[in-house]
């Protein structure tokens, strides 16, 4: 488990790959758990903030809620504007 890896060596770098790959998958349940989990790394998890961004245009509520939840802990400046 990648993520348990991460949390005992606070070393982001086995878990980055594998959430990046989680972010474009088919299944909604798994981008929104991987933003979440890219959230809690923090800056480190920089790498993923194109596709975050793709998630806050996503048809679903709560995928679009995680990656701009995930977005204002790892980037707040890549958020766009809210009108």
């Amino acid at each position: 488990m990648a993520s348990l890896d991460w949390e005992k060596t606070g070393d982001p770098a086995s878990l980055l790959g594998m959430a990046t790959e989680g972010l474009t998958s088919t299944n909604s349940a798994t981008r929104q758990i991987t933003a979440i989990l890219l959230a809690r790394i923090g800056n480190a998890a920089r790498p993923a903030v194109p596709a975050l961004k793709d998630g806050l245009w996503n048809s679903d509520v709560y995928e679009r809620q995680m990656a701009g939840e995930a977005l204002q802990k790892i980037a707040p400046e890549e958020l766009p504007p809210v009108r």
